[in-house]
């Protein structure tokens, strides 16, 4: 039985429409905030409230959403310090039913929610979650749509874990909109995670979800792209921190099904990474390959004419070396 069976919900039915929370951890991104509340309070979707939690931030960021406080939107300050834990206070001050964690520079088409919220009221269960379509917005406001092909439903939701693994696509984190519940069941954002934070929930969330249901082509998600911000940190404790989220996603997936096809997405993704990242200090290499050790998995690196050439000469470590040094 579908959400708008068990509870009489329908378009028309405003009293019964769930509560729809927008979760927005900030830092420093007073040049972006307004734009990013205006389309949350633009969408079609009428029963929302904004919740922003300021992460310490320097700029006027604070200043700019003051000029929003209202009934539906209100800000509160960080007591730790971090993206996670600002997501996970937001998640705290919040009332809604379902949420979807918006970062403070991104967007999202009037109708995302909306589109969002039917496809669990119309295909789902108490135990669905939805996902929307992504398009990269770039610095000169060049917008684009990356390749995928996971614009479908998924059942039982970790099969969509398994496309992104077996390079199927990705999604952002407000291309999401989740149950409460299955949030408190899955656990908050891990607090110690630094880079592909995003990854690590969202893959426990696809986990535990009965089904994954894509929104339609209409709506959308809009990530910016900016320069400094934590993805594209390749600090040392960054790196470290990035590739320890690979062993509890591979474990799930395995868990899911160990099968040769998915032990090879696996092993492949350890291997675009090494290609993408080495070299990298003693600590980070003892992560990477604990990993791979405790799934019982090698890596598959890339399959490059030059990196086959140079590896067959001087070994994968000498190889990687000098294509990243010089940029081959």
């Amino acid at each position: 039985m579908t959400i708008a069976e068990e509870t009489g919900t329908t378009s028309d039915n405003m009293e019964k429409l769930p509560l729809v929370s927008i979760l927005i951890p900030l830092y420093n991104s007073g040049g972006f905030v307004a734009e990013t509340i205006e389309c949350c309070l633009a969408q079609t979707y009428p029963n929302i409230e904004i919740v922003v939690v300021d992460d310490h931030s320097v700029d006027n960021s604070v200043e700019v959403v003051q000029r929003f406080l209202s009934d539906r939107v209100r800000l509160y300050t960080n007591p730790k310090k971090g993206g996670n834990s600002a997501r996970n206070y937001a998640f705290e001050m919040s009332h809604g039913d379902y949420v979807l964690f918006h970062d403070a520079d991104d967007l999202i088409t009037k109708g995302h929610i909306q589109s969002l919220m039917d496809a669990i009221m119309q295909r789902g269960t108490s135990e669905s979650a939805a996902f929307s379509p992504i398009y990269m917005l770039e610095a000169d406001g060049k917008l684009w749509q990356p390749p995928t092909t996971i614009d479908h439903d998924f059942v039982p939701g970790i099969e969509m874990l398994v496309g992104i693994w077996t390079g199927a696509g990705f999604r952002c984190p407000h291309c999401h909109l989740v149950p409460r519940h299955l949030v408190d069941s899955v656990g908050r954002w891990d607090e110690s995670v630094l880079k592909n934070q995003d990854g690590e929930f969202f893959a426990r969330v696809y986990n535990a979800a009965d089904k994954m249901l894509f929104s339609g082509k209409n709506e959308y998600a809009i990530w910016r792209q900016r320069k400094g911000t934590v993805s594209r940190n390749k600090n040392e404790k960054a790196l470290a921190s990035y590739i320890s989220t690979f062993k509890g996603i591979a474990k799930m997936i395995l868990d899911y099904q160990n099968t040769e096809e998915n032990r090879n997405a696996i092993s492949r993704g350890y291997g675009y990474w090494l290609y993408e990242n080495y070299p990298f200090s003693k600590d980070v290499e003892r992560v990477f390959f604990d990993g791979l050790r405790e799934n019982e998995l090698s890596f598959i690196l890339p399959k490059r004419r030059t990196l086959t050439i140079l590896k067959s000469l001087f070994g994968w470590r000498l190889a990687l070396r000098v294509i990243n040094k010089f940029n081959l």
